[in-house]
């Protein structure tokens, strides 16, 4: 393992989560998010043949739900 656990952290937060991360915060299944991802609904990122979901879009998602919980 090259580095530890926080060197891919920005205050705490990683930078990337795995599909499977990703499915497990929204509450999804994995093919459903894969799918997601495939039809470009969730932005990703390809690491060789590994795909990634940037974290802070998760959390701008979470926060535009929030408002619009609001505003209704």
């Amino acid at each position: 393992m090259i580095g530890n656990q926080s060197d891919h952290m920005v205050g705490g937060k990683p930078l990337f989560v795995t599909v499977a991360e990703t499915a497990e915060l929204l509450r999804l299944s994995r093919r459903m998010v894969q799918l997601m991802c495939a039809r470009g609904e969730i932005p990703t990122e390809k690491f060789g043949r590994c795909l990634r979901i940037p974290y802070a879009y998760l959390e701008e998602r979470a926060a535009n739900c929030g408002e619009k919980i609001q505003a209704a």
